[in-house]
């Protein structure tokens, strides 16, 4: 018979989670993931709208179901962690905020280290997981589901507190959800604003939250390889890596507060050192950037 975690145990996990400054954490059923949801994945990838990026045609069925994922997972814990903080513009205007100091994939493992450790202490016989863009795992869908916001125009997950400047991390377990916790997914609250559509430079964004990734920016300088970039889309590219603009013009992102997960701020020394290297192009700070996820780019 599947266990269940009483709130008590739910609490102490939350309590886990506060220690480390981070305070949006919800809890799902591990059931299959909606059938619309799923219609609008797969119409995604029909479009051809994922371009290049063809490990999201991998692993179709376990993308759609956590139990398929990992055999005896009966409920989706979901974190945020909350990346915004203030940059010169020099660098933002060629490099995306989400260019923390520290990659995020590795804060949000180190961050659900303690939980693991706690969940594997209720049911040895079961070893957690914790998904951060490591597996097929549609993480907005379970952020959403969680109640940690909801999902905009610009398809991303926009939170009451922090905007849509968020990573999202889930741990998959054994244990079903408390009986009082109850899902709580959010509406949709972007009315008829399409600020983050008319904004977009390469016509990426479509209407009803759908997105052309194959002409998105951040595709273009992150996930491209080849180099067969129509003439358009060129002009319209002025960042090295990523892009923020859907993000820079949403009415959600103003006036948010700055991350206070010390592994991702830059001080104000080292903010000196990006825009030297943003505006001369010279001396470009390596050993700064080395636990970044700009590594890649610049290695």
């Amino acid at each position: 018979m599947t266990k269940q975690l009483s709130k008590n145990q739910w609490e102490e996990i939350k309590q886990l989670f506060k220690e480390q400054n981070i305070t949006d954490v919800g809890i799902s059923k591990a059931n299959d993931v909606d059938d619309l949801v799923k219609s609008h994945f797969l119409e995604y990838l029909s479009n051809n709208y994922n371009g290049e990026m063809k490990y999201l045609e991998r692993n179709i069925n376990k993308r759609f179901s956590p139990q398929l994922l990992l055999p005896g997972t009966q409920s989706v814990i979901t974190f945020i962690l909350p990346y915004y903080q203030n940059l010169p513009l020099e660098w933002t205007d060629k490099i995306s905020i989400y260019v923390t100091k520290n990659d995020y994939h590795a804060v949000a493992k180190k961050i659900g280290t303690p939980i693991v450790d706690f969940l594997q202490k209720i049911d040895p016989e079961f070893h957690p997981r914790v998904y951060v863009d490591s597996a097929p795992v549609i993480d907005k869908y379970w952020a959403w589901k969680a109640g940690l916001g909801f999902i905009g125009e610009n398809t991303l997950l926009i939170n009451d507190n922090y905007g849509s400047y968020v990573f999202i991390a889930n741990i998959f377990f054994s244990m079903k959800p408390p009986k009082d916790c109850a899902e709580s997914p959010q509406s949709d609250k972007c009315g008829n604003c399409t600020k983050c559509v008319d904004a977009c430079p390469t016509n990426a964004l479509l209407h009803n939250k759908k997105l052309n990734a194959s002409k998105c920016i951040s595709y273009l300088t992150i996930e491209k390889k080849s180099n067969d970039i129509d003439l358009k889309s060129k002009k319209s590219i002025n960042y090295i890596y990523g892009c923020d603009i859907c993000q820079n013009v949403c009415p959600y992102n103003s006036n948010i507060p700055q991350t206070s997960i010390d592994d991702f701020i830059f001080s104000e020394n080292e903010k000196k050192l990006l825009k030297n290297w943003a505006i001369t192009g010279k001396d470009y700070p390596e050993n700064l950037l080395k636990y970044s996820v700009l590594k890649k780019k610049f290695q």
